[in-house]
């Protein structure tokens, strides 16, 4: 990301402003200049370089609790764990509401543990989300 802040700025500032510019050393008649396609290329190779990064971005931001991102990086491991914890909150906090339900029908001890059900589903739910917010502040910084 701190790429291409840098390369938009200086992409803007060096083809608006400094397309071409004579750099002499002092006592010296040696010229350099640099032009519009040079910096062109530097610019393109700062930007096309980091369309991993957006993608897996983007991909934290919309995809996040099922692990998408970590797939398309590579990591395989992490994220068939992102996806079971995503599962798993689901299915506990799904099950804790048929539970709890079953229990009030009934009036037994199944409301208690149908609360519990429901209760350890939503935490890992948010445990999940915290993991999500904490992948996409790595993804961004590198």
């Amino acid at each position: 990301m701190k790429k291409i802040l840098f390369a938009l700025v200086f992409g803007i500032m060096s083809l608006n402003a400094f397309a071409s510019f004579p750099a002499k050393k002092s006592g010296s008649s040696v010229k350099t200049e640099i032009t519009t396609s040079e910096t062109s290329s530097a610019l393109d190779y700062l930007l096309y370089s980091d369309d991993e990064m957006l993608i897996a971005v983007l991909l934290c931001i919309f995809l996040g609790s099922f692990g998408v991102h970590w797939f398309y990086l590579g990591e395989k491991a992490k994220g068939k764990r992102r996806l079971f914890t995503f599962l798993a909150s689901v299915a506990l906090a799904y099950g804790g509401i048929f539970t709890l339900y079953a229990g009030l029908i009934s009036g037994g001890v199944f409301s208690l543990l149908g609360l519990g059900m429901y209760y350890a589903g939503i935490i890992g739910l948010v445990i999940n989300w915290v993991m999500t917010i904490v992948d996409l502040i790595n993804i961004v910084s590198d």
